[in-house]
Order: C-alpha cells, then sequence, then structure tokens
C-alpha cells in the first residue's frame, strides 16, 4: 500500500513537469504539493474545487490520496501488514508464482478448505461499488466534465474486477487468460472512465469493458 501511493505521487509530479516542459496551457495538475501544508480535507475539497470551477475550458488533472474502502486490501491483510491465512494459502498453491496464485484463487471461487473468503465475483463487484461512490463523491464537485479515474497499483482485486468486465461477469481462469494471463504490473496503468448517466469504462491493455453501474446488480 505504501508503494502503490507512492508511485501514484510519482506519476503526479513527473506528468506535473511534463506538461511544464512542453509548455501546454490547457491542462492544470493539482498534487499534494500544491495545497497547503496540513490542510484538512474540507479545505483540500474547497481548494480542488475552486481549480476546478476557474478553470472550466482546462483539463484537471488531480493527484490526492483519496481513501475507499472499497479499495482496500482488507480481504489479504491481517490488519497489520500480515498475510491473511487465505493469502498465505494460495501463495503456497502457485509455488510462490503470483499468477498462478490468482489462477488458483479463481479456480476455487473463493474457497480453499475451511476458508471461503475473499470470493473473486464479489471481489469485483466491491470494487464496482467504490466506482460508483467515487463517481457520487466526484459528482458533488465536478459539474458538466466527463471523470476518468487513473488506477496504478499490484493487486489480485484489479484482476479480478478487469476479469469481471471482460467476461460477461464470470472471475474464472478462462476469463483471466482472455486478458493474457498475467495479473497486472506494478506500475501498470489502468483506466476508469465514469459518466454522469451511471456507466463506467475500464481501458486495459488496449481493450474497452463497460458496465453500467445503476443496472449492475451489486
Amino acid at each position: 500500500m505504501v508503494r502503490t501511493k507512492s508511485t501514484a505521487r510519482i506519476y503526479g509530479e513527473e506528468i506535473k513537469k511534463l506538461i511544464a516542459d512542453e509548455g501546454r496551457n490547457d491542462i492544470i495538475v493539482v498534487t499534494a504539493n500544491d495545497l497547503p501544508q496540513n490542510s484538512r480535507y474540507a479545505e483540500a475539497v474547497e481548494a480542488v474545487t475552486k481549480v476546478i470551477d476557474n478553470n472550466p475550458d482546462k483539463k484537471i488533472f488531480i493527484d490526492l490520496p483519496l481513501f475507499l474502502k472499497e479499495f482496500g486490501m482488507g480481504p489479504w491483510t491481517d490488519g497489520k501488514g500480515n498475510f491473511s491465512e487465505f493469502t498465505n494459502t494460495l501463495l503456497k498453491m502457485g509455488n510462490g508464482n503470483e499468477a498462478e496464485s490468482v489462477k488458483a484463487w479463481f479456480r476455487s471461487a473463493g474457497k480453499v478448505g475451511d476458508l471461503t473468503d475473499p470470493k473473486p465475483e464479489e471481489v469485483a463487484k466491491n470494487h464496482l461499488r467504490g466506482l460508483e461512490r467515487l463517481r457520487e463523491f466526484a459528482g458533488k464537485y465536478i459539474k458538466d466534465r466527463p471523470i476518468v479515474v487513473g488506477s496504478v497499483g499490484h493487486s489480485w482485486n484489479m484482476d479480478a474486477l478487469a476479469v469481471y468486465l471482460a467476461n460477461n461477469g464470470a472471475v474464472d481462469e478462462a476469463g483471466f487468460e482472455k486478458l493474457g494471463g498475467k495479473m497486472i504490473g506494478e506500475s501498470e496503468f489502468g483506466k476508469v472512465e465514469l459518466t454522469e448517466d451511471g456507466r463506467a469504462k475500464l481501458i486495459y491493455r488496449g481493450n474497452e469493458y463497460t458496465v453500467d453501474l445503476q443496472k449492475e446488480s451489486l
């Protein structure tokens, strides 16, 4: 989790540098470094909202920490940063190879011996719930603009979501192989576009997968 936050920060600062080097004035990048030090949540939201409202003709790239429990690592850890018994069991089944461990998870449908959680399809749906919460949150402050969410991370949750969207709601080994049979890389980038009509489009490895969040049984 610490590494993921660091990767996101590096992306934000590097994108800001690239845009400045190119002399572009159609994009504004907002990172934590642009906010008052130790600013509170409400102050940060107000500052970002002001930037958005004052620049209606520009794209606003926002790289700020925002915690959503649906994107957390709860199913995989014991709450102290250590792998859970379920995670360790899957890693043993994959002989330490994470891609093989993900396949074992998908084959198990969330049941390995007496261990019964997490279930791949429920993890994917939970991610969709998080996207819907994010859309609702952003919609309060971002008016009449498309919302695109970029994700970086090394997470079995993202693999489950990608397979779910690419495989008509089934999270299984066949769907995983359809996406290349390998898990998301440590700095691989995925993009989710959220629309006002409640749809989410995942752009991942050159393909697009769309789901109607309002009709999806979450």
